[in-house]
């Protein structure tokens, strides 16, 4: 049992590293727009680009120091000019060709010192991110009695694209931020439902789903267990520790992909591996002795499958723990591994009568 202790840590450790490499960089443009403003109306060439960004998130406060990443939808445009800008318009393409105003570009400089620019940003609605992103969007300038317009063309190239963020069980001693553990309640299978639906994306596009679980640990050696395109997957596992990549793509980009572990165990090997860390605790010998023998026996009884029967034995626990009377953080440590095993029964029965419950065993 110490053994697959370690192995799982070591698991653990690993997919915590494999998130850090391959996780969507916080703060960068998900589209980003390079043009060349073009003369119209008889007004001579000059050489004049745009650079724009669109950000789905933008950190708070700025660069360097970034404390959070808030919701923004901004659209951030810059355009350096060599006399003072007049005018300027955001048009969108209609489906017959014309071009229609969306945004006036109000935020038009004119600094001895700074120079001659126009700076801004706009908050977009999704029916305007949807047209920004297609391409047709439009930036007109008009400066020293002329007029230039380019095409703001979006560019995905450094982009995150769609963010995965895995709902998981709510069970406070069996998850952790790489993944989860499930008890099987027959020693053999459990009913697994890994959920995609907090799952974001920045160009409020529909979203495709690809779920992939593997057996064991690293994926060059394992083999393939499931594959699923819902946004919801649920599967029966057996006993076992599973990969699980999660990719999610929209229309325009694909996201980066999230790993991480699920571990079906039996309720016996969730007591000794609980077991075990009891042993090296530093709760008082002779109360420790009782509660390890306790628990020995429920670790019997869900070994013969008298699963009813090793549920009472750890509400007995439970009690005795309380009647130790410890202090509240070991009463809490000795408590949660029971609680969890008797959550995962409950649920069980819970979703046998029709009950809506969490999303491990949904």
């Amino acid at each position: 049992m110490k053994r697959s202790i370690v192995f799982l840590v070591l698991t653990m450790l690993a997919f915590a590293g494999m998130a850090q490499q391959t996780g969507p960089i916080p703060g960068m443009a998900d589209a980003e727009f390079y043009t060349n403003l073009q003369p119209i109306s008889n007004s001579p060439p000059a050489d004049l680009w745009v650079y724009a960004g669109y950000y789905y998130e933008k950190q708070w406060p700025p660069y360097p120091y970034p404390s959070s990443y808030t919701l923004t939808n901004d659209f951030d445009i810059y355009v350096p000019l060599p006399a003072p800008a007049e005018d300027g318009w955001i048009l969108e393409k209609e489906e017959d060709g014309s071009l229609t105003p969306v945004l006036e570009v109000t935020n038009l400089i004119d600094d001895e010192t700074l120079g001659y620019f126009i700076e801004q940003s706009f908050t977009l609605t999704t029916n305007e991110i949807h047209s920004l992103i297609a391409g047709d969007w439009y930036l007109e300038v008009d400066f020293d009695g002329s007029n230039y317009i380019g095409n703001l063309v979006p560019s995905f190239y450094f982009a995150n694209g769609p963010t995965v963020v895995m709902k998981f069980p709510p069970v406070k001693g069996m998850v952790n931020p790489n993944g989860y553990t499930v008890i099987s309640p027959n020693n053999r299978t459990a009913k697994v439902v890994l959920d995609g639906s907090l799952c974001t994306d920045p160009y409020y596009l529909p979203m495709q789903f690809f779920w992939a679980g593997y057996t064991n640990w690293p994926l060059d050696s394992s083999t393939l267990a499931f594959t699923d395109t819902n946004m919801i997957a649920t599967n029966i596992l057996t006993i076992g520790l599973y990969t699980v990549r999660l990719q999610v793509d929209d229309s325009v980009v694909n996201g980066w992909p999230f790993y991480f572990y699920v571990n079906v165990i039996t309720a016996g090997q969730a007591i000794d591996s609980f077991v075990s860390d009891l042993r090296a605790s530093t709760i008082p010998s002779n109360k420790k002795q009782i509660l390890i023998s306790m628990l020995s026996t429920s670790v019997t009884l869900f070994n013969r499958g008298q699963m009813a029967q090793g549920c009472a034995k750890l509400e007995e626990y439970k009690k005795l723990v309380k009647a130790f009377h410890l202090d509240s953080a070991e009463t809490a440590w000795l408590l949660q591994p029971a609680q969890d095993i008797l959550d995962a029964f409950n649920n069980v029965e819970r979703q046998q009568r029709g009950e809506n419950i969490g999303p491990m065993y949904r």
